[in-house]
């Protein structure tokens, strides 16, 4: 800001209402994106400025991308100490994704390179092989225990590693997402068979055949036309999740009892709704959840008993509802 205070810098601080109070959490930017792009692609911009500000001053100790800027709302202190809730994949790859967004959509090709210095670092981090195999971390969907190999981590890694590619305009990273794509999809390595000839979803982790979860990163590949994976594929996800559908809606993962410490019955609109990309699985899942919805308002049984909303932490957390989807 120049000495006059004639210029301004507009920043936007979010709290989490989650009960901890985090400021500027990148996974709740990243599930609710759709909502601000439409608004003003200035959101973005806005939300994201104060987290690189921070890293850019080189105050938080990772090599990685930061999960939020502070847990007592509205102190943006950060966590100069590196001691904070990590979501390393899962939060760098949302960082290139979403200031991809933002650049594609506002014209604004200025911001990104203010920070290119900084954003080469953490592309450079996300395009060595902890992308393809990534280790036991969180995912956005927190109260699943972390676990290794998760195939949406390394989905979203790819995604995130070609929006880099776009955005510091360096094919190196886009090679890396090629390469992680033919492992991936072409390989069968995340899928519940050999190859997409013989596969039927992708699963939640390498080597769990019946394991399957919500890629929501989809939502990104497709409308931001970054084409990192073909639209084969996720044209068989979006049939898999037709055959997984319940008059409730849609579950976050499957099987229920294949993930120790959670009973997966629950579903979330924010993450369901912006998955699938073919017009059945859409159009089903709207009517699902328009279902829902009237039945928890109007507070009387739905089409398959009374849909009860779930809470993370019996809080309500913004523009997200935890509902369960059983019959």
């Amino acid at each position: 800001m120049s000495d006059d205070c004639t210029s301004e810098i507009l920043l936007t601080l979010v709290h989490l209402f989650k009960g901890d109070g985090n400021v500027n959490t990148i996974d709740f930017i990243f599930q609710s994106w759709p909502i601000f792009i439409s608004l003003n692609p200035e959101y973005i911009r806005m939300m994201f400025e104060p987290i690189l500000s921070y890293l850019d001053a080189g105050r938080f100790p990772r090599l990685f991308t930061i999960h939020d800027i502070g847990t007592h709302y509205p102190n943006a202190t950060g966590h100069d100490d590196g001691v904070a809730e990590h979501m390393p994949i899962f939060s760098t790859s949302s960082l290139f994704i979403l200031l991809y967004a933002y650049q594609k959509l506002s014209g604004d090709t200025e911001y990104a390179a203010g920070y290119e210095k900084l954003l080469k670092g953490y592309a450079d981090w996300l395009a060595e092989p902890r992308s393809l195999y990534p280790r036991r971390q969180l995912i956005s969907v927190d109260v699943i225990r972390p676990s290794a190999n998760q195939t949406g981590l390394a989905i979203q890694a790819a995604i995130g590693l070609e929006a880099a590619a776009q955005l510091l305009g360096d094919s190196t990273y886009s090679e890396v997402a090629a390469s992680n794509v033919e492992a991936l999809y072409y390989g069968g390595l995340g899928l519940d068979g050999s190859s997409p000839a013989d596969s039927e979803h992708f699963t939640y982790n390498y080597g769990r055949n019946k394991t399957w979860n919500v890629l929501f990163p989809s939502y990104s590949d497709v409308v931001l036309d970054l084409r990192t994976f073909p639209q084969e594929a996720w044209d068989m996800q979006s049939d898999w999740y037709l055959k997984q559908m319940k008059d409730g809606g849609l579950k976050f993962a499957g099987p229920s009892d294949g993930y120790p410490g959670n009973n997966l019955n629950w579903g979330l609109t924010d993450w369901s709704q912006s998955c699938p990309h073919n017009i059945g699985s859409i159009d089903k899942l709207t009517k699902c959840r328009y279902r829902r919805c009237i039945s928890v308002f109007r507070s009387r049984p739905g089409d398959c008993g009374q849909h009860h909303t779930r809470l993370h932490d019996q809080r309500p957390e913004l523009y997200t509802v935890w509902h369960q989807v059983h019959c």
